[in-house]
């Protein structure tokens, strides 16, 4: 597995295009707003009085917070007296409510520290560790607490805390990596409000799932006003204050299984008739999906906006006081890393890197290098489908899976036609259901960033997609006959993306889809083994080859030298690609029934590399100010091939056995082999004759949920068996 440091790191890459930066006031303005009977002045008012009733306590002197003073020996001191500071605002704010008409209200939430203490989770990667929470005062999952630990899903107001400012990049990666926890735990969590700390400094954090903003930095001890008015906030909001979307309720099912309600309008309801499928809700394509297309997408039922509180759901979009956020540097903290800018470059570089092709002038050379804020208001929409569909990981069949690789290339075939390309194929994207045949139906699902390929734009964007599927040379931002093994560094770390000087124009184009319908088929490989065949394969060879899948389907948007050397080395000398298929080898080499046939699939990495190079030795145009190949070079043959190269792995698997050559995943048949070699019986071991306590848990993996991306922060609600299923997302 990955290790928790870089996945953090990963995603706070991820997020860099979407963070912005706002002066405390505005952010308390904006983010911290009771609106409960309170008028702006009263809110003011019940801060003024807290802070003169905090210092008639001595809680607040001249100097600042009387109790919290840095201690060199433990963090934990330092700031364990947070608590007993809040739980006096809690007093007073009480105390002051009961005088002024109850406005306030029942406390929603209270401060807990215990940085040592795992929450329980709902979904596997859902449970952290944080140095201080809010948790609500009414729980959040029906039924007796599983428990003492708090549930992941109670949590709000997250906190992580460092003795010195030196350490701001380590806070920084934990209080992202933690409201990735609870956003990917929590379906029905819209936004979270969170707090860091170091030395005596603080920001407010609030992370939605359409972009973070980050407060500016302020010394608790000469602002204590703005702690104060956070720590209301946090005690005294509703749940939807709160970010807790009230149209999604769980309930328990008769497993006492968690489970998920969503609240659909029964007005517009199953109302909307069969139609031609466009590519979701962005303009219309230039050819709509007609026929057999149709097959391959999923059929809308109903689309209508999340309303809340008698008002549109909405994600606000930036503003007037937002600029760049550049996170920590973790190597020189007094320093910030700007995001690697997107779009063209200088007139020189493209030049330099297209001899020959006529440029438009750029009136402002320096405004292509200025970093670019790329988030926008969205729409919270709920969306009904009229298929109940599984993710591709959720089949079991080797013919199974090459055949819905055929049909994932069909459905990118039609894309292509329609004039988009998708940018985010990956296993729960492609989803599949049985036909009246029992066969393998695909449905490409998802379609949020899909694109016009041919639109007169820039492509000013951040990255997209799920990184271990993700083509190698849109990582890279080049093509793969422009970037060179020099450019990246070792192999154990993941590749510096090129700086704004070194990245050439670019574009996301079609071949880019069908590498990651590639991708899908190479990781199952990497990731499975025939069901009878495990017991044949050694364990350090099985060690082998996941440490070699570590390092090829890593978790971090920019492609590791592994990654990159698997596609470079098809064309140039470079032993990555033949590794990954020597150490396939080993998994596979017992069955020689059916095992060749499988590693036919890695060889399709060879016939793409060929597509490539017949597209990019072309003259590019210019679209905008970016440059890309004219559709018309990425031919229908190109799917046709790859298509039959698919299936003919699909009717040799299936004739292998006359029922397929079925699969299991490495890590469930580790955890087999694992119980079968422990003893059973009496142990010689006296503990092992002591009763043991029986503790029933709650099962982790709720059902509606389609399978989430390994790298997706923006977790949604899935599909579910119930015919009204909703799936939330955000357009």
């Amino acid at each position: 597995m990955l290790g928790l440091k870089y996945q953090r790191d990963a995603l706070r890459k991820s997020t860099a295009y979407h963070t912005v930066q706002i002066p405390t006031e505005s952010f308390a303005d904006r983010h911290l707003v009771l609106d409960q009977s309170l008028t702006q002045q009263q809110y003011t008012d019940l801060v003024d009085h807290v802070v003169g009733q905090l210092k008639r306590s001595r809680f607040l002197t001249k100097k600042g917070w009387k109790n919290l003073k840095i201690d060199k020996r433990c963090e934990d001191e330092t700031f364990a007296n947070l608590r007993p500071i809040t739980d006096k605002i809690h007093d007073i704010c009480i105390a002051w409510d009961a005088n002024n008409g109850n406005r306030l209200g029942n406390p929603s939430a209270r401060m807990q520290i215990d940085p040592r203490r795992t929450t329980n989770s709902e979904v596997n990667g859902g449970s952290m560790m944080v140095d201080a929470q809010f948790v609500l005062t009414e729980p959040s999952t029906p039924g007796p607490p599983t428990n003492n630990l708090p549930d992941t899903v109670d949590l709000s107001g997250p906190a992580e805390f460092k003795r010195e400012v030196k350490d701001r990049a380590a806070n920084e990666l934990k209080i992202v990596g933690a409201v990735g926890h609870i956003m990917f735990n929590d379906p029905g969590r819209r936004f979270v409000i969170a707090y860091t700390i170091e030395g005596t400094e603080m920001r407010f954090w609030y992370f939605s799932r359409s972009h973070i903003a980050v407060g500016e930095v302020f010394d608790y001890h000469d602002a204590p006003n703005h702690f104060i008015r956070f720590v209301i906030f946090m005690t005294f909001a509703s749940r939807v204050q709160l970010g807790y979307d009230p149209t999604v309720v769980r309930v328990r099912d008769a497993e006492d299984n968690i489970r998920y309600r969503f609240e659909v309008d029964e007005a517009c309801g199953w109302i909307i008739p069969y139609e031609d499928l466009g590519v979701d809700n962005y303009p219309p394509a230039p050819r709509t999906l007609q026929g057999e297309a149709r097959n391959f997408f999923l059929t809308i039922k109903v689309d209508q906006e999340v309303v809340i509180e008698d008002s549109q759901d909405v994600a606000a979009g930036p503003h007037v006081d937002d600029i760049p956020f550049f996170y920590t540097d973790e190597l020189e903290p007094a320093k910030a890393r700007p995001p690697v800018v997107r779009g063209s470059l200088r007139r020189s570089t493209v030049e330099e890197a297209l001899p020959g092709v006529e440029i438009e002038p750029v009136k402002d050379e320096s405004v292509a290098l200025a970093p670019v804020l790329v988030h926008k208001a969205r729409v919270h929409r709920r969306i009904i489908f009229q298929e109940y569909c599984k993710p591709l990981s959720a089949l079991c069949d080797y013919g199974d899976y090459a055949f819905a690789i055929v049909q994932v290339l069909e459905g990118l075939n039609y894309l292509r036609l329609a004039g988009y390309v998708h940018r985010d194929i990956s296993p729960g994207n492609c989803l599949f259901v049985r036909n009246a045949r029992n066969a393998v139906q695909i449905k490409i699902s998802d379609l949020e960033y899909a694109r016009p390929y041919d639109a007169e734009s820039s492509n000013v964007t951040p990255l997209t997609g799920t990184p271990g599927f993700m083509a190698v040379e849109y990582q890279l931002l080049r093509t793969h006959f422009q970037a060179t093994a020099d450019d990246l560094p070792a192999e154990t770390q993941p590749a510096e993306t090129p700086s704004a000087d070194k990245v050439l124009w670019f574009r996301f184009n079609f071949l880019h889809d069908v590498e990651s319908a590639l991708w899908l088929y190479c990781s199952l490989l990497f990731d499975t083994l025939p069901a009878d065949a495990y017991v044949k394969v050694s364990p350090s060879s099985i060690a082998a080859v996941q440490n070699f899948a570590e390092k090829l389907f890593g978790f971090s948007l920019e492609p590791t030298r592994r990654r990159y050397g698997f596609i470079a080395s098809i064309d140039v000398e470079d032993e990555a690609f033949d590794k990954a298929v020597k150490l396939l080898e080993t998994l596979y080499h017992e069955d020689k029934t059916y095992g060749p046939t499988l590693l036919k699939g890695i060889k399709t990495f060879e016939t793409l590399i060929g597509f490539y190079r017949a597209v990019e030795k072309t003259q590019p145009v210019q679209a905008g100010s970016s440059f890309k190949w004219d559709s018309s070079h990425f031919q229908p043959k190109f799917y046709r091939i790859l298509q039959r190269e698919f299936y003919d792995i699909h009717l040799k698997l299936r004739g292998a056995l006359n029922s397929g050559v079925p699969f299991r995943h490495v890590a469930a048949l580790k955890r087999t082999r694992a119980a079968a070699e422990t003893p059973s019986g009496p142990s010689n071991n006296a503990e092992s004759s002591r009763p043991t306590k029986r503790v029933k848990t709650r099962t982790t993996a709720p059902a509606n949920v389609t399978a989430p991306s390994q790298s997706r922060t923006d977790r949604r609600p899935g599909l579910r068996e119930n015919p009204k299923t909703v799936y939330g997302k955000r357009t």
